[in-house]
C-alpha cells in the first residue's frame, strides 16, 4: 500500500469518525437500570434520563432489567451493540461487588464497560418497622440476638451494598436476623413498612415518605454526617459508636467497552454538564441526592477503591 493510499484511507476514517460524532444520537437511547421500578436508583435514573435527553436532542428511555443483584441488567449492557444507544445506569454493587462473588458473573466490569461519569451520591438509613422494640442500633442488636428466628431484614439482593452494610451493622451490634432478597429497594421497603419483614438499609428517597407517615422508624444515618433538611434528629452510625461502617450510595453511567470513543466522550461531556442545570440540581437535592460531575477516570479510581473494600468485607464474612 502506497503512502498516498494509506493517507487517503486515514482521512476517510477520520471523516467517518467525525460524522459518527456529529450524527449521534440519531434515535432514542436506552438507559438500562438493573433494579426494580420505584427504588432510589430508578427515581434518579428517570430524572437523569429526562434532562440528558433534552441535552442530546433525543429521548433517553429507562428500561428496568432486574435480577441477581443487578448483574442481569449489567450483562445486558455488556453484550449490547456498542453504538452508544444502550447505556447502563447503576449503583455500585454490579460494578464493585459482583466480581468478588461465587459464582462470578460472566462479565468483568473493569474490562467490559467504559465508566462515563459518576452522577450522584445519596445517604442511606437504617430503618425498622415500628413494631420492633428498638430505638437505637444497639437496642436492635440486643432485641434480635434474643430471638433471631423472629426477625428478618431485606435488601435489593444478596451481596448488594445495602445487604452487606446491614450484615456489618448486625455484626457490630451482636444482632442476628435472616436475610430476604428482593429485586429492588422499593419492594423491600414496602414489606418493611407493611410488617412482613423488620429492617433494612435503604436510600432516603425510598423511605422518607414511610418515615413521615410513621410506617417506618429510622434508627441511624450511615456514616458521620446527619441528614440536612430532613431528619436532623436521626443519629449517625458514627455517633452510635459504629465507626467502621461509612457506606454511601453512588450512581454511575457506563457504556459497552467497544463504544466509539468519540461517542463516549460526547456522552461524558453532556453528563458532566448536567449539574450546571439549576433545575436538575434542585430536583436532585429535593429528592435527597447530591448531584455530581465526576469524570470517568475519577470514577474508575473510586471503583477500584470500593472494589478492594467490598472484597475485604466478603473475605471477612466467609
Amino acid at each position: 500500500m502506497t503512502l498516498v493510499r494509506a493517507g487517503a484511507i486515514l482521512v476517510l476514517l477520520l471523516q467517518a469518525v467525525a460524522a459518527t460524532a456529529s450524527d449521534y444520537p440519531a434515535k432514542p437511547i436506552r438507559l438500562v437500570m438493573p433494579f426494580a421500578v420505584g427504588g432510589g436508583s430508578d427515581i434518579l435514573a428517570r430524572v437523569l434520563a429526562e434532562h440528558l435527553g433534552k441535552r442530546l436532542g433525543q429521548p433517553v428511555v429507562v428500561e428496568n432489567i432486574t435480577g441477581a443483584a443487578g448483574t442481569i441488567g449489567t450483562r445486558a449492557v455488556v453484550t449490547a451493540q456498542p453504538d452508544g444507544y444502550t447505556l447502563l445506569f447503576t449503583p455500585q454493587s454490579p460494578i464493585t461487588i459482583a466480581g468478588s462473588l461465587e459464582p462470578k458473573p460472566d462479565y468483568d466490569a473493569s474490562r467490559d464497560l467504559i465508566p462515563l461519569a459518576m452522577v450522584a451520591t445519596t445517604p442511606a438509613l437504617v430503618v425498622v418497622h415500628p413494631s420492633v422494640n428498638a430505638g437505637t442500633l444497639r437496642e436492635l442488636g440486643t432485641v434480635t440476638a434474643a430471638a433471631p428466628e423472629k426477625y428478618f431484614y431485606g435488601s435489593p439482593g444478596e451481596a448488594h451494598e445495602y445487604q452487606l452494610t446491614a450484615a456489618l451493622l448486625l455484626k457490630a451490634t451482636g444482632g442476628r436476623m435472616t436475610h430476604v432478597a428482593y429485586r429492588g429497594v422499593a419492594p423491600a421497603a414496602a414489606d418493611v413498612a407493611g410488617g412482613q419483614i423488620h429492617m433494612m438499609v435503604a436510600p432516603i428517597q425510598v423511605v422518607r415518605g414511610f418515615i413521615t407517615e410513621g410506617r417506618l422508624k429510622a434508627l441511624a444515618v450511615i456514616g458521620k454526617d446527619r441528614l440536612k433538611g430532613f431528619g436532623e434528629s436521626i443519629p449517625t452510625t458514627v455517633e452510635s459508636g459504629i465507626r467502621d461502617v461509612t457506606v454511601y450510595g453512588w450512581f454511575g453511567v457506563f457504556a459497552p467497552v467497544q463504544t466509539p470513543r468519540v461517542i463516549a466522550s460526547k456522552l461524558a461531556v453532556e453528563l458532566l454538564a448536567l449539574p450546571r442545570d439549576a433545575a436538575y440540581a434542585k430536583r436532585l437535592a429535593d429528592l435527597g441526592f447530591d448531584a455530581l460531575a465526576l469524570p470517568g477516570a475519577e470514577l474508575e479510581r473510586t471503583i477500584d477503591e470500593h472494589r478492594r473494600q467490598w472484597r475485604s468485607v466478603l473475605e471477612m464474612s466467609r
